[in-house]
């Protein structure tokens, strides 16, 4: 039986959060998210994370509302 790891990639991430991977690369980036670096690559605690998600739902909706302008087009 696979262990199952407690940490998200930004990809996965993006993917649980219902948000584009191009604002959950930014909110990984930008030290939004509860996020830690291992090497290049940004791991993120699942429970850590939904701890966050209950304390800001605010940014959360911000994150998924439509894209615009060059974002549309990953710019």
């Amino acid at each position: 039986m696979p262990i199952k790891s407690p940490f998200l990639n930004v990809k996965e991430t993006a993917e649980y959060l219902n948000i584009p991977l191009s604002r959950a690369a930014w909110a990984v980036g930008g030290i939004k998210f509860p996020a830690i670096q291992f090497g290049s690559h940004w791991r993120i605690h699942k429970e850590k994370l939904d701890e966050w998600v209950k304390e800001n739902p605010a940014f959360l909706a911000e994150l998924r509302a439509p894209l615009r302008g060059r974002e549309q087009h990953g710019d």
